[in-house]
Order: C-alpha cells, then structure tokens, then sequence
C-alpha cells in the first residue's frame, strides 16, 4: 500500500524468509560480544532499545539485503517518530505500522505533529552504523551502508567561558567550601565539570559505576 510503500515497512518486510545470515542474527550477535555486554548498563539499554526499533522496522531481512536504498526507508520511518513513543498514551499499544500511519495522517491533514529531535535520531542511528560496521568487522556484512546519513544539528550559539577570575569566585567562596549540599552531586558536577569540560546533562546521569579503569588509569565513561 502506499504507506508501506512510503516508509518502507512493507517492502522491508517482504525480505523475512531471504536466505542467510538475518539482521537479526546480527544484532543477537552484537549482543553477546563480550566487549559489547561488559559495557555499562545504561550503555546496553540503550543500545537494545535502538535495536529493538531497527528489528521491528527490519523484521528478519538478510543481511545482504541491506542497502543504502533499504536504510533511507528506515531513515524516513525515524524521523517521522513521535518522542517516547512506547511510553506514550497515544502511542505505545500501536504497531510501528500503525503509529507511522497515524503521524502520516495527522501530518496531511496538516496538523503539527511531534517527532523525535535531530540528537536523538542521530543517537539511535549511530548505533544502528556501529552495529553494521562490527557485522562488517565479523563476516555479517560487506558494507556498512548506515555511514554518512545523520542529520545536521542547528548551530547554538556559543556560550561564553567562566574565566580565571569567575572560576575562583566560585571554587573558593564560603558556602562551597563550607558544603552543607543537598546532594552530593551539587557538589561533585561543578568539579568534575572544572575538570573535564563535560556538559551538565552528561555529569547528571553518571552513576558510581560509570567511574572505570583500564589498564590503570582511572577514567569517566559517559553514555546514554
């Protein structure tokens, strides 16, 4: 039909039974890589619930079958995305078929309709390409065709630093030395922020565990 069509969903499925190595047995692989499944929780999380998007768009196409023309279907489907989809009301009892069909409908008839933004379509998509490029590091693959199809992201304007003079101003004023925080975090972000440039929202999600070591040296892994 025209929306399978449109969004790809009905010719992708038409790949199911393509004999083969599966996009599925690809991700199932990925998976189970030890160095994949030793990463941080938050880390593995993210990587199955991007994952799970691609299987459901995917279904069991060959891996052969995965071309340039095949992802941009995909591409198209992401963005037309709601946010949180599978946490929304609206939207999360509905098929990826029938939410796509629902934003399509709402957009022709010329309604705003909301989708998922440029850095998290550019999140999920990145790990879609990493995990072709390990298919193509393992046999599963010949050609990473994901690569080079991220969206651009509006410039912001650039926020002026702290310099020396406001750094000190902060670090060395009474109530900061003093403590008496609410959180230990009220704390900790503004220091490891001082010392490692890392944005806000990226210091605000680590937990303990995320502080690791390799091959001796101490150091921060911030994931999704």
């Amino acid at each position: 039909d025209k929306l399978g069509r449109m969004h790809g969903v009905s010719t992708l499925n038409a790949h199911s039974h393509v004999s083969g190595k599966s996009f599925r047995q690809l991700v199932d692989a990925f998976l189970s890589d030890r160095e994949v499944a030793e990463r941080a929780p938050k880390t593995q999380e993210a990587y199955q619930a991007a994952l799970s998007l691609f299987v459901e768009m995917l279904g069991d196409i060959a891996t052969s079958e995965i071309s340039r023309e095949v992802l941009f279907d995909c591409k198209t489907q992401l963005q037309l995305l709601p946010p949180n989809r599978l946490k929304s009301k609206r939207f999360r009892d509905l098929s990826l078929v029938e939410c796509l069909a629902v934003q399509e409908s709402a957009k022709r008839r010329g309604e705003d309709i909301q989708t998922i933004d440029t850095r998290t379509f550019n999140n999920v998509w990145g790990r879609l390409s990493i995990v072709l490029e390990w298919g193509k590091n393992h046999g599963f693959v010949t050609e990473n065709h994901a690569t080079r199809m991220s969206i651009a992201e509006a410039k912001k304007e650039k926020r002026p630093s702290f310099d020396d003079a406001s750094l000190r101003a902060i670090f060395q004023c009474k109530s900061f030395k003093k403590g008496g925080y609410r959180s230990p975090g009220h704390y900790w972000c503004p220091v490891l922020a001082l010392y490692t440039g890392a944005r806000v929202g990226e210091l605000a999600q680590l937990f303990v565990s995320d502080v690791r070591t390799f091959e001796g040296v101490l150091f921060i892994d911030i994931n999704d």
